[in-house]
């Protein structure tokens, strides 16, 4: 553990109060200079840290940019992931791979502000360009044997994910089967799992999960096509009480109680809830064939049920379905 997180923990433990800047370096074993430095280096990072002369140190409030030190401390089960931050990427989930694949029994979270080769579902690229957008990617020992459950963890995520928000916003976010979220009646947020195999002394692959949200700003350097879709979920700033590092917390949380409790899939009663489309004659296609129906929910195993002109109600589940989200938006 470096000086700088040594110093951030000891005022995270003791918030709103006053340490002595040579108690904390005798205790660190570091000179008094060397406290002072790093004092700095995380007021410019956006910590609010008020200095009281002859007394010390007081940590105030958190930073609102991204931190893997207070992320982990925050945590309610700090064991479960290791985090770290990037500013720019080319893939968080490549990343996430490679750190499951090089250590495989540690849950890991890769957290960026920008990825140049984001993608999504199908090799599409996803858009990750926005000025307020976070993309992170867990890498995670799936809590089951069986393979068929794997695909799941795609909606897992998307409840805790639409629950993680809910302190934040004024209306409910929903979802698109299987993996996209929408608010106010535009995509804001996708979701893309895939599977990591030939991890060491393990017969289960892993799985990495990529969370790409468009918090906020605007998408005039995109193209058409996103311009169309994508929306944010506070507009064009951030507003003071939305708290990054909170946020992604609160999410984790509710993924390990999830995954901690995968048999029951409570997660799918969130995920039901906020079904977008339910009732609605939508159309899709299955590989090149293309196809019309109504959505009637979905079943235990998260597939999407369909009820086609026959009346028959048929369920859907693979890669090969897509849905074209402009069926999807508010008009």
């Amino acid at each position: 553990m470096t000086t700088k997180e040594k110093v951030l923990r000891m005022l995270l433990e003791q918030k709103m109060t006053t340490l002595s800047g040579t108690a904390m370096a005798e205790e660190i074993g570091v000179s008094r200079n060397a406290v002072w430095k790093v004092i700095q280096d995380l007021q410019a990072y956006g910590y609010t840290i008020d200095s009281i002369p002859g007394r010390g140190y007081q940590l105030v409030d958190y930073t609102d940019q991204v931190d893997p030190v207070l992320i982990e401390y925050l945590l309610t089960d700090a064991s479960t992931f290791k985090v770290s931050y990037h500013p720019e990427v080319s893939s968080t989930n490549d990343l996430a791979r490679r750190d499951l694949l090089d250590f495989p029994d540690q849950n890991t979270l890769v957290i960026a502000g920008k990825q140049s080769s984001g993608r999504g579902r199908r090799g599409r690229v996803f858009y990750s360009d926005l000025s307020h957008g976070l993309y992170m990617s867990l890498g995670i020992r799936p809590h089951t044997d069986d393979f068929k459950e794997i695909p799941i963890y795609t909606l897992l995520t998307a409840a805790a994910c639409l629950q993680a928000f809910d302190p934040y916003i004024e209306d409910e976010l929903q979802v698109k089967w299987v993996n996209d979220l929408f608010y106010q009646g535009r995509k804001v947020a996708g979701i893309l799992s895939e599977m990591v195999t030939h991890l060491e002394n393990h017969d289960v692959p892993g799985v990495v999960i990529g969370i790409g949200i468009n918090l906020a700003g605007q998408f005039s350097k995109a193209g058409q096509e996103i311009q169309n879709v994508a929306g944010t979920i506070f507009g064009e700033e951030i507003p003071e009480s939305f708290n990054v590092n909170e946020f992604i917390v609160h999410f984790l949380n509710y993924f390990n109680t999830y995954q901690d409790q995968l048999p029951q899939k409570a997660f799918l009663e969130i995920y039901k809830e906020r079904l977008l489309g339910l009732n609605q004659e939508i159309y899709y296609q299955i590989g090149q064939e293309k196809e019309t129906g109504i959505i009637r929910g979905i079943n235990d195993d998260g597939h999407l049920l369909i009820e086609d002109d026959q009346r028959q109600i048929k369920a859907l589940y693979g890669q090969e379905i897509h849905f074209s989200s402009s069926q999807f938006l508010d008009k």
